[in-house]
């Protein structure tokens, strides 16, 4: 009977894909799997992306940029931006101190100066990252007697001076985010009053100083000597300098030696972006005024290699032309294998004058210390005698030219504590690295001071300041003129006028200090009257 079979009450076998309890807890176990893959493969990233931001970051403020990993930045407390270099280590030590005592001073009003510095890279930068390591030294001494009395006692002054240091890289390669990260600075709880250094005289430079005059962020140059430092044509109102342009230090260097030019060569770097070539080569043509334009030139370019064995193959032409004077246009890294290279030339017998700008303060360094060079030394014995004019040097504070120098901590013959000699006992000063950056720091102090006067930066807004800054730089002049170890800091329009500029000699023992004269008409630097000339 129908009524006998039992299939009719037994329900039917549901279909694979219903949601059967078996099914549900299959796929809940499912779930949490996925669900905890998920979270641990995204623990796995955040931890590889904290992993990478750790081999990123060289120090607080500082992170590997570019293809070499440069270490480029921002930073307070003393990180070295370059390796085995003690006394780097010694001087950013120092800053990192006296900031470390600048800020635990709360109940004082406390503002910030960066010192901006373009590391080389390379073993062809050695002697130039010593130089930057003497701006470091410079710029500490001005700090320290900006915030200290002489007797080591905290100043009254207002406000106390942080010192930062940023690096932008080789050849000002990342200047972008370090120049982003200093405009950060600006309106911070210490605010950033002012940019000193800036590097050389380069493309990324002067684009690096357009952005921050853009934000109205004070300037001071402490080595750049290009003549037009704008991109736009017009004076950089934020913008202030030092050094001597190149038109100065080519009318010093030929004044010293135009009546021994009988036979004169130009060899100049034609790399574009490069502007202290290009308009060092411009003024040494325009000291000889129609008959400069047709001075013979022998050329080479940085922007591509073989820079060395250019040279090499320039001493044909060299000797058939038999040059009694070469004016030299170009950085001292590649001096340095112009120099290597006539060592080799096949006339020997011809003696040669060379004489280019303060770039070759650097190759100062490869003569002694860590970073001597023996063939570079014997290359000067090569019957060659190469003299340039040099932004500072110790030896014009002997010449006999009364005020016009005021070396105070910097002083040879001074070696108090926190003089040079006594903090920095091993370093010399023949590069006038130290001297410059100090003379660049006062410039920027004494707008500090004058823009401040007793008031209290943390109840005005720091932008106001910075315009009071670069107004006050309009009256550096006359008997507002600031007494520098360089010479007497006289602007107009930006620009230092009638700085004394030393005439040396690079010998195979170091540096020799000829005389020292100025663009002026008399040949004399600039001193206020009333003072002794």
């Amino acid at each position: 009977m129908n009524g006998d079979r039992t299939d009719a009450l037994v329900a039917p076998k549901p279909p694979w894909w219903a949601p059967g309890t078996r099914t549900l807890l299959l796929l809940g176990g499912v779930l949490v799997l996925v669900a905890g893959g998920l979270w641990g493969w995204g623990e796995v990233q955040d931890r590889r992306r904290e992993d990478t931001d750790r081999q990123r970051q060289c120090a607080p403020g500082v992170e590997r940029r570019g293809a070499g990993g440069e270490c480029v930045g921002v930073t307070a407390s003393g990180f070295p931006f370059w390796a085995d270099d003690s006394q780097l280590a010694n001087v950013m030590d120092l800053i990192a101190k006296e900031n470390r005592a600048v800020e635990q001073l709360t109940d004082r009003a406390r503002v910030t100066i960066a010192y901006l510095i373009s590391v080389p890279v390379g073993e062809s930068g050695a002697g130039s990252r010593s130089s930057l390591r003497h701006e470091l030294e410079g710029a500490y001494l001005a700090q320290w007697h900006h915030n200290h009395n002489n007797d080591g006692t905290i100043t009254d002054d207002v406000p106390l001076l942080r010192l930062l240091v940023a690096n932008n890289g080789n050849r000002a390669t990342h200047w972008e985010p370090v120049v982003d990260q200093l405009i950060g600075l600006a309106d911070g709880p210490h605010p950033l009053l002012a940019v000193v250094g800036l590097g050389n005289s380069l493309d990324t430079t002067r684009q690096a100083i357009a952005r921050l005059d853009a934000h109205q962020i004070p300037m001071v140059a402490t080595v750049i000597t290009a003549d037009d430092m704008s991109t736009t044509g017009k004076p950089v109102q934020s913008l202030v300098r030092v050094a001597p342009t190149n038109s100065d230090e080519a009318k010093a260097a030929a004044n010293h030696l135009r009546s021994r030019a009988r036979n004169p060569l130009i060899v100049h770097d034609a790399n574009p972006d490069d502007l202290y070539t290009r308009t060092l080569v411009q003024a040494f043509r325009g000291q000889f005024g129609d008959a400069g334009r047709g001075i013979p030139a022998e050329t080479y370019n940085t922007k591509l290699p073989g820079v060395r064995s250019a040279f090499v193959t320039m001493m044909a032409n060299i000797c058939q032309r038999r040059p009694d004077v070469i004016y030299y246009a170009g950085r001292g890294a590649e001096l340095e294998e112009l120099v290597k290279a006539m060592a080799g030339r096949p006339c020997r017998d011809l003696h040669v004058d060379i004489v280019t700008g303060d770039s070759a303060a650097h190759l100062a360094n490869r003569l002694t210390g860590q970073a001597a060079d023996q063939e570079l030394v014997n290359s000067l014995r090569s019957n060659i005698t190469l003299r340039y004019t040099g932004l500072a040097h110790p030896g014009s504070w002997k010449a006999g030219l009364g005020d016009a120098f005021t070396p105070g901590s910097l002083s040879i013959d001074n070696s108090c504590e926190h003089c040079f000699r006594g903090l920095f006992p091993s370093e010399q000063q023949d590069d006038g690295r130290a001297i410059m950056a100090h003379d660049a720091m006062l410039t920027a102090i004494t707008a500090v001071q004058y823009a401040t006067g007793q008031t209290d930066p943390r109840q005005q807004d720091p932008g106001t300041y910075r315009g009071e800054m670069v107004q006050q730089w309009n009256q550096f002049h006359g008997i507002r003129a600031v007494p520098g170890a360089s010479g007497w800091i006289s602007l107009y329009n930006g620009l230092p006028q009638h700085k004394p500029i030393p005439i040396l000699e690079l010998t195979p023992d170091g540096v020799r200090f000829i005389t020292v004269t100025s663009p002026s008409a008399d040949g004399r630097p600039y001193v206020p009257s009333g003072t002794n000339p």
